[in-house]
This record gives structure tokens, sequence and C-alpha cells, in this order.
């Protein structure tokens, strides 16, 4: 079942617009690396997956709306050595789903047990903005991750954001406002 879910989850990140590159049969412990792609171009901002698959049952105290899923530590400590940012995605073959969860932070035993939202934690398009987060430097002195589609440049020396896709502006171009109503205080604020 196991290179079945890793080929049901490289055709998902392919769906959702990332690459994945799956691994040998002699790896151990991550089973691809997707990369995030920003309007159909590499970014070189890599995430490495591990897939675990099943072919039908019910997940850890699986209601409609969650579920939990045990990491053996040995998974666990392999994981916690990564330069990648790591993420769990959970494959099950009967219902085709699939839930992700970012490794990054599990300190401890006691966090060993993963909580997955069955609406938040699809892997599916509406999770590409969180998954191309995880890629982002979190040292120093803070960071902003815009939506995938933005582009930074300087404008008097502060940083300006270009969105190409789905963004709030669109949301607003739908309802009749459109992009110059969204931009029009901050225009007037800073004198453009």
């Amino acid at each position: 079942m196991g290179e079945i879910g890793e080929k049901a989850v490289n055709l998902q990140f392919l769906r959702i617009g990332f690459q994945f590159d799956g691994r040998s049969r002699l790896e151990a412990g991550i089973d691809g690396i997707a990369e995030v792609m920003d309007d159909d171009q590499p970014t070189a901002k890599m995430i490495a997956v591990q897939v675990k698959a099943t072919e039908r049952g019910g997940y850890v105290g699986e209601t409609g709306t969650e579920f939990t899923y045990r990491v053996r530590a040995s998974d666990f400590d392999y994981w916690r050595g990564s330069n990648l940012p790591v993420i769990l995605v959970l494959y099950r073959q009967s219902d085709d789903t699939y839930f992700w969860k970012s490794l990054d932070n599990l300190v401890g035993e006691a966090n060993r047990t993963l909580h997955f939202d069955k609406e938040r934690d699809v892997l599916d398009g509406r999770a590409k903005d969180r998954l191309a987060a995880l890629t982002v430097a979190k040292q120093g002195h803070g960071y902003y991750v815009p939506p995938l589609g933005c582009r930074v440049a300087l404008k008097w020396g502060h940083p300006q954001f270009v969105c190409h896709g789905l963004t709030e502006f669109h949301r607003l171009k739908g309802s009749g406002r459109g992009i110059e109503e969204a931009l029009g205080s901050n225009r007037q604020r800073r004198g453009w």
C-alpha cells in the first residue's frame, strides 16, 4: 500500500500546482520532496514529505470533523533532525482523502499525537499558502509570508506586494468594488 499512497500523494501535489519528487524504494523515513511553485514557476523552497497510506478504515477517534494519529517514536526522532520542514500526509484509498500536518513544531513525547481537523488539514489547493509558509526562514527579527502569486518590490524603501491569482483584491473585484477601492485608503495615506 505504501507505493500506491506515494503515487497518489505525488498526483495530489501536482493537482495543487506543486512539484513532487519521490525518493527511491530504498528510502527510509522521507518519501518525497515537494517544491513550492508560484505561478507555475519553481521557487527552490522544499518540503520533505512522509506519506502514511491505508486502504480503508477509520483513524483513531475519527468523527465527521476530526481524528488523531500517533507518530512512532523512531519516526518522530528521525523527522526532528531534518534540515527541511517536514509534513506528514495521510492518504486513505477507499475515500481518496488526503490530510496533512506539519511536523516542525513537535517537541516531546506528548506531541507525538497529532490532531487533524478534517476541514482545515486537507491536502488540496486551499493548503498552498500554509504549505509555502513552512519554507520561510523564521529566525531573525520577524517575517511576513505573502500569499503565493505575490512579488515584493521596493517603493521609496518600503516593501510593496504585487499579487497575481486569487487574493483579497480578486474577491473585492468579484463583489463589484474593485482593486482601486481596496488600494484607495493606502494610496491616500502614503501619497501615491
